[in-house]
């Protein structure tokens, strides 16, 4: 909902694109949290000639915010065979398709896209994932 303490525009363009900027910056505090996980898969030497392949921490307490796609978001970059469930917001880390996201409540979530995005002079990370059923 409306805050009294959200950032006040002018009316001018050049005021509402700066009100656009600074209303970025006011949510990404205000909706952000931090806790967040990137794993990825890993092998390691068994000591047998054999390897085990675990999940590992590639980024640990990363600041962002999850949400849900609606019915109609959930086809991803216009390809019907990447089906998205949620998407995460976050500062622009290294992210690619082979890894997975775990949220604050330890539920898993396959990544599927991890795309740059930018609003103005804000770059960040837009990842789409789809939640496995898994939880940690």
């Amino acid at each position: 909902g409306y805050s009294s303490s959200a950032p006040a525009c002018g009316t001018g363009p050049a005021d509402r694109y700066l009100c656009i900027l600074v209303f970025c910056d006011y949510m990404m505090e205000r909706i952000y949290t931090s806790g967040h996980k990137i794993q990825e898969y890993t092998s390691t030497p068994n000591g047998m000639g054999g390897f085990t392949k675990t999940w590992t921490d590639k980024h640990t307490d990363v600041y962002g915010y999850l949400r849900t796609l609606s019915g109609d978001e959930r086809v991803s970059a216009d390809k019907p065979q990447l089906y998205s469930t949620h998407r995460f917001y976050c500062d622009v880390i290294e992210v690619d398709e082979t890894m997975r996201y775990v949220g604050l409540d330890d539920k898993i979530y396959n990544i599927k896209i991890a795309d740059v995005k930018s609003a103005g002079n804000i770059e960040f990370l837009q990842i789409d994932m789809e939640f496995t059923g898994e939880v940690l």
